[in-house]
């Protein structure tokens, strides 16, 4: 299978690379003079499910070590916590072993879903392109984000240095695998995410390109107004275009989002989990501010840390929505565009049959995904996901302090 190049084609190919390490994208890649070749490697499929199963495994194993500890009292990665901190944390980690065990026994199909999604978009007429420095933006921000999130998983292990000083070196050797099993797979969440980021823009990207044809033909309106049936002809076959552009899109954009809601529902399940715990942990240093500057008070992990990763998950959960953003916004100004030409003359119905077409097409079409119908991918997920952690972080407080 072959598709051609382009910024987003660039992030979901370099995406394919980091994700083929672990055996969740079984393709090999060749690079063509004007885009890429891929081929289908069952022997990466097997070898991706034996090692995310193990990593899922070691990740399990860690999460009981640490609930065992927790009901002996013991100092654990979860500092001083609390049944709901407890199960929390387990909801997180079984959420993020359904992630990546779904994707590994997927990781054909998912990949092929992608792929063949690529091709199509290849297929509609219309030069659709990001610019060049926005381009170079994107990329240097995906880059900064996965090696951050590299970064405060490698800073995580660190910090749970002390935990286990207690053990003998066997045990504290295995714990480390196991936590090293752990880390791992939020450096796999972060590559989906940037995974699901570059398939929804290039979603995006013909969206905009859909505006940016009305836009020029909504000007060449303004300034020509003949009635002349060449002129009538030629933007009729323009508006044909620029509906057929709409259409496909629309049909592609259906196609992604029953390709895999389930992961996509999980993706931001998980993260909500990971907000809320580093919201508590960050709490905890506001309601004992001494912790900060007393190193025998601290927990394993100090609050800086717990105050990038939050800012990194919302970060994270903000790059998800983005596309999705950029859509509305599109999509309000091609609304307004097809008004305008519909508005420029009075037969502009029997002149122009296919604004009408175009505008019922339009607004009978609702451009949002809603993974499992939990919730709508939109910029408000960050303000509801901070407002649930604060309340329950809240409702935690008041349960210790009575306590």
């Amino acid at each position: 299978m072959e598709i051609k190049g382009g910024a987003s084609r660039d992030i979901t190919v370099a995406v394919f690379y980091c994700l083929r390490i672990v055996g969740m994208a079984p393709v090999s890649i060749k690079h063509l003079q004007d885009g890429y070749r891929f081929a289908f490697k069952r022997i990466y499929s097997v070898y991706g499910i034996i090692l995310i199963s193990s990593l899922n495994i070691g990740h399990i194993c860690i999460a009981g070590y640490d609930v065992i500890n927790g009901l002996k009292k013991e100092p654990t990665i979860l500092g001083n916590n609390t049944v709901l901190v407890t199960l929390l944390w387990l909801f997180d980690v079984v959420t993020s072993v359904m992630i990546t065990q779904i994707v590994i026994l997927r990781g054909m199909k998912q990949t092929q879903n992608i792929i063949e999604c690529c091709k199509k978009f290849d297929e509609i007429k219309g030069k659709v392109q990001i610019p060049r420095y926005t381009s170079i933006g994107y990329k240097v921000f995906l880059v900064l984000f996965f090696l951050s999130q590299i970064g405060l998983d490698a800073l995580y292990t660190v910090g749970l240095t002390d935990t286990y000083q207690g053990e003998d070196y066997t045990l504290q050797t295995l714990l480390y695998c196991l936590t090293f099993s752990a880390v791992t797979k939020y450096v796999i969440v972060c590559l989906l995410q940037i995974q699901m980021f570059a398939s929804y823009l290039e979603v995006a990207l013909h969206v905009k390109y859909v505006r940016e044809e009305l836009q020029e033909l909504n000007d060449t309106l303004t300034l020509d107004d003949s009635d002349s049936s060449f002129y009538v002809h030629s933007v009729n076959n323009r508006l044909k275009h620029i509906g057929e552009t709409f259409e496909s899109t629309k049909n592609i954009f259906s196609e992604m989002n029953e390709s895999s809601p389930g992961v996509h529902a999980l993706i931001l399940l998980n993260l909500s989990f990971r907000l809320v715990i580093n919201l508590h942990g960050i709490s905890g240093f506001l309601i004992n501010p001494e912790t900060n500057f007393d190193p025998s008070l601290q927990d394993e992990i100090p609050m800086w840390i717990f105050v990038c990763d939050a800012t990194h998950i919302i970060v994270g959960i903000m790059l998800m929505t983005q596309p999705y953003a950029n859509m509305e916004c599109e999509l309000r100004i091609v609304k307004l565009l097809l008004g305008s030409i519909m508005t420029m003359k009075n037969y502009v119905y029997n002149v122009f049959p296919y604004v009408d077409m175009f505008y019922r097409d339009l607004i009978s079409f609702d451009f949002t995904y809603s993974p499992l119908g939990v919730v709508t991918m939109q910029r408000s997920i960050v303000v509801q996901v901070i407002g649930v952690g604060i309340t329950i972080i809240a409702a935690i407080v008041q349960f210790q302090k009575k306590k």
